[in-house]
């Protein structure tokens, strides 16, 4: 409990002349300030105790980008009137980032107070959504009295999925002796890439930039194997987000992560999700649609405190992926030792694709060498991205290399 300094003050300037001077006048006005006091005191003292608040939400789950309703609900179970009460979100701050202006109200006997705010879910993660403040204050605004209002409630904000249409990875395969290029990830830019749509083909697989050039719906033409496998690897340690002070490049990450693995789900293509937490390895397999619910959730909780360097987890990957598989290496910080992995695994028969992710910060150092190793990567025939937080993956992804 708080009391105002004002008040206080008043108070030992009544008291001085009261114990000196003495006199009525000096008595009565202290004691009705005491008085004063006691009433206050103890109206805040009741409130805190019987007045009571109930929090609701009408989702516990979401997508990034989405909104959620957060009902509220305050009490008042007693006789007395409370004319000055304040809400307080901070729900609202820890899922938008904007704290909303506190809501100012008041509680006559035995009535309550409900309001709903609509809160943008501006990242992903797991939040506790429970937990309002009320603000209660005597009439006089000489006490206030901070209450926690608290439900056992979790909202959980999956990371946004940008759709992926044409994704090139390239996957070299062996079979028996004779080694063959596999381009399961087609590039369907000539004609004898693509077929006509069957009714009972998903629409997304639709390419319709081709279907308009020959006026009919046509579709990409893959020659999927059994053994087909994508092997994502995020990078996770902690040293390598020195420059992500506000989490835009964690999230940045995770999006591309997400997006390539739902594109490879429905494409039925094996896909590995594989990074450290701490010092723990975390590993999600899939290769359904219905897979992707697993992914999600080890990505909604990604947080990049691992103490191992990026290169020591690529290395470990590289010894048991299969020949052939693509190997996405995620990471914002592409140095020489990432690099020159990317090339071992090319040279062992994998496909790596390398993904540098950034800000706009033209006196980054780190952003620079960033750049400067993935169009090295280029030209030694790897594909290699730079992907700045802002930029749509999608523009970058598929671009044609």
């Amino acid at each position: 409990m708080s009391i105002n300094k004002k008040m206080l003050l008043i108070g030992v300037m009544l008291l001085i002349p009261a114990v000196i001077i003495g006199g009525r006048l000096p008595y009565y006005l202290l004691y009705f300030y005491l008085l004063t006091i006691i009433f206050s005191v103890l109206q805040v003292v009741i409130g805190a105790k019987f007045i009571i608040g109930k929090v609701s939400i009408n989702k516990t789950e979401v997508m990034a980008g989405e909104t959620v309703e957060i009902k509220y609900t305050i009490s008042n179970n007693t006789v007395l009137s409370f004319p000055r009460l304040e809400l307080q979100n901070e729900i609202a701050y820890r899922l938008s980032g904007d704290r909303p202006m506190a809501t100012s109200f008041y509680l006559e006997p035995k009535s309550s107070y409900r309001n709903e705010l609509r809160v943008f879910c501006n990242r992903r993660g797991l939040y506790e959504v429970g937990e309002i403040k009320l603000i209660i204050k005597d009439v006089f605004g000489i006490c206030a009295y901070e209450k926690k209002i608290t439900d056992s409630i979790y909202l959980k904000a999956y990371p946004a999925i940008i759709e992926l249409k044409d994704l090139r990875i390239r996957a070299g395969q062996q079979f028996g002796g004779v080694k063959t290029k596999n381009v399961f990830f087609q590039d369907n830019t000539e004609i004898f890439d693509i077929r006509e749509y069957q009714a009972e083909e998903p629409a997304k697989k639709i390419n319709w930039k081709i279907s308009a050039k020959y006026d009919k719906l046509l579709v990409r033409n893959y020659e999927l194997r059994g053994d087909a496998q994508v092997i994502v690897i995020i990078d996770s340690c902690k040293s390598s987000y020195i420059d992500d002070r506000e989490r835009l490049i964690e999230d940045k990450v995770v999006e591309i992560a997400i997006s390539v693995i739902k594109y490879c789900l429905e494409m039925s293509i094996a896909v590995t999700l594989k990074y450290m937490n701490e010092d723990k390895n975390i590993e999600v397999k899939g290769s359904e649609e219905t897979h992707i619910k697993e992914f999600m959730e080890k990505l909604t909780i990604f947080e990049p405190k691992s103490k191992t360097e990026f290169f020591e987890s690529i290395s470990k990957t590289a010894l048991n992926a299969i020949q052939g598989a693509t190997v996405m290496l995620i990471s914002p910080a592409i140095d020489n030792e990432i690099g020159v992995s990317a090339l071992r695994m090319k040279a062992k028969n994998l496909s790596p694709t390398v993904v540098s992710v950034g800000i706009e910060n033209e006196f980054s150092r780190l952003q620079k060498e960033n750049k400067h190793i993935v169009q090295r990567l280029k030209q030694e025939g790897v594909q290699a991205y730079y992907i700045e937080h802002k930029q749509n993956i999608r523009d970058v992804l598929e671009e044609v290399q």
